[in-house]
């Protein structure tokens, strides 16, 4: 078989915070590269992804398109330092208009091992810094033996600041302890969040309260804690440096994903 253009039918799986989703995904190949997606459900094509490559076969640009607008609806552009994935910036328009609402640049900054050591991230449009409740968030990633072991994330001077311990099994998260600031407008401080451990098995599975001891199991609430935190987010960055299939996977879990 040509490995020219090979067109492959799956079920692309999405372990989307709290529950998998199963995804008809139609992936074209060209020279063993994946150059297009094509996302359905069972209507027929929602979606698709145009996928542009640099001379050392690294991915440098998304393009999201919907078959109701000829031009992307997101666009997604990555550069690179050397070998590693430093920036890149999203931009995103209604299909309905060229009216940019969302976008925003990543900075990503590494250790001598090429491990994530930081990311600053900077929202470039209202309707971005509205939806971010911030215009500018940095995390940073603490290491113990090449495994992510804290988090510090950290919004403008007035939203927030949250720090987290992370524990594992195995070599997989079972469970993160939360600390979070929130900045109050009326007393001009940082008030007490969320205190407590998120237990995880593969997903969110509940949350015990450290003050009041508390345990929050439904899954919705437990999908707004891990997404509004920036945690999941935070976790799910570090796969933009293990490659292309997994930079892929990034930004298909979430178009909107920061």
């Amino acid at each position: 078989m040509s490995n020219k253009k090979i067109l492959i039918y799956i079920l692309f799986i999405i372990p989307f915070l709290c529950c998998a989703t199963y995804t008809p995904v139609e992936k074209i190949y060209e020279d063993n590269k994946i150059v297009k997606i094509v996302i359905r459900d069972k209507k027929g094509v929602t979606g698709w992804y145009i996928i542009n490559y640099d001379t050392n076969n690294r991915i440098t640009g998304l393009n999201k398109y919907t078959p109701y607008k000829n031009t992307p609806i997101t666009k997604i552009q990555l550069q690179y330092k050397g070998k590693l994935l430093t920036s890149y910036t999203i931009a995103s328009t209604s299909p309905e208009s060229d009216t940019v609402l969302y976008q925003s640049t990543h900075i990503f900054n590494y250790s001598y091992a090429n491990d994530i050591r930081r990311v600053d991230i900077l929202f470039n449009k209202p309707a971005s810094i509205k939806q971010a409740g911030t215009t500018f968030i940095r995390i940073q990633y603490t290491y113990t033996d090449k495994l992510v072991t804290g988090l510090y994330i950290t919004g403008d001077a007035s939203s927030f600041k949250i720090s987290c311990t992370i524990s594992y099994r195995k070599n997989t998260i079972d469970a993160i302890t939360i600390d979070e600031k929130r900045y109050n407008t009326a007393t001009k401080k940082f008030e007490q969040g969320l205190k407590g451990t998120l237990y995880i098995d593969k997903t969110p599975e509940y949350y015990i309260d450290e003050a009041t001891g508390g345990k929050i199991k439904d899954k919705d609430k437990l999908t707004s804690l891990y997404t509004g935190t920036y945690i999941h987010d935070a976790l799910n960055k570090l796969k933009l440096t293990n490659g292309n299939e997994q930079i892929i996977d990034y930004f298909l879990l979430s178009d909107s994903s920061l």
